[in-house]
């Protein structure tokens, strides 16, 4: 996963760190944070200044996640990660938000299977703040949840700037 994160990140131009070192420039800012743990659960927030914590939780379940975060000043980027949930892992929460003054982004989340689980598309007609979170088990066809998750984000001549956090456990 770190490599396809890597590839990710150097598509858009994004940092890839361990837990909470940020790059920033004055035109633009990313992060692409994982983090995956036995025993330590860590959770990444981002603040609206730009600054990122480390909320460190002991658990004895498996967790992974992953959050993107770019700001962007006219660019137009493309570019998709993966994500992966083992079949140790049950519930997964999902959140983007993102807000646009110029262009658009879209973001499109893949289920393993290739069938599209969310289109979001983030332009100047309002702010977006979605989220969702949910059994596994409790899901139709479960089997569909478990493997390798793709993250898409496309950006077109975009100032303004999005956040996408997935994690499962």
């Amino acid at each position: 996963m770190k490599i396809k994160l890597l590839i990710f990140g150097l598509l858009l131009g994004t940092s890839i760190t361990a837990y909470s070192q940020i790059a920033k420039s004055e035109s633009s800012r990313s992060r692409a944070t994982t983090s995956s743990s036995a025993r330590v659960a860590e959770r990444v927030y981002a603040r609206s200044t730009g600054d990122v914590y480390v909320d460190a939780s002991h658990s004895s379940e498996k967790q992974t996640s992953l959050m993107l975060s770019k700001s962007f000043s006219g660019e137009s980027v493309e570019a998709a990660t993966e994500f992966s949930i083992d079949k140790s892992q049950n519930r997964i929460s999902m959140r983007a938000m993102g807000r646009c003054v110029v262009g658009e982004i879209k973001i499109t989340i893949l289920k393993p299977n290739g069938g599209v689980f969310q289109d979001l598309v983030i332009n100047p007609t309002a702010d977006v703040n979605w989220s969702t979170s949910f059994n596994i088990d409790q899901m139709e066809a479960s089997s569909e949840y478990y493997g390798n998750w793709t993250l898409k984000v496309k950006a077109t001549k975009v100032e303004g700037n999005y956040n996408l956090n997935i994690s499962a456990k």
